[in-house]
């Protein structure tokens, strides 16, 4: 029993040590897939500016926008006004006290 554990770990040496020779390759793609977030998040924050200003200064884009926000806000009122949502929402309510509670006493 001994030689079969001893044979198996001499065996996966060389195996061992092939898996990890090339290190150069996971950092490559692990800095690469960093540059590739950070672009994306820097696009995102782009595409949100123009969003914003594409909003702010047509006036079509303003009346349509100021719609879906009031259509928004009655949605979210008649759901919330469900039994169901308003005891989830007392239950939220309630567990945001004992956070806040447990939070002070740090």
């Amino acid at each position: 029993m001994k030689k079969l554990i001893v044979a198996m770990m001499l065996l996966s040496v060389p195996v061992f040590f092939c898996g990890s020779t090339p290190k150069e390759q996971p950092d490559d793609a692990v800095k690469r897939l960093e540059q590739l977030q950070g672009k994306q998040r820097e696009l995102a924050e782009a595409m949100y500016k123009l969003r914003l200003e594409l909003i702010k200064n047509d006036s079509e884009l303003k009346r349509l926008h100021q719609q879906i926000i009031a259509l928004y806000r009655e949605l979210a009122l008649r759901v919330d006004s469900k039994k169901e949502m308003r005891i989830l929402i007392a239950k939220h309510e309630q567990l945001e006290k004992e956070i806040s509670k447990l939070q002070e006493g740090r």
